[in-house]
């Protein structure tokens, strides 16, 4: 989630790699991380219809 409460996922959550391991979770929630790889927006895509950002994650790590 982003500082203006925008949800942005890792990976559209229609994939199975979108699903984060539980002890990642624990490890990333409510921490300040640095997500890099390409932000995309997805208008239709998903099963639901509604519009998605998502990052396709190359690499996600805490921050100091």
């Amino acid at each position: 989630m982003l500082e203006d409460r925008t949800v942005v996922h890792i990976f559209p959550s229609w994939l199975k790699q979108s699903l984060r391991l539980p002890d990642e979770a624990t490890k990333y929630t409510g921490r300040i991380v640095a997500a890099t790889g390409k932000v995309e927006f997805d208008s239709a895509a998903s099963f639901d219809s509604y519009p998605e950002t998502f990052i396709n994650l190359t690499q996600l790590q805490l921050m100091p």
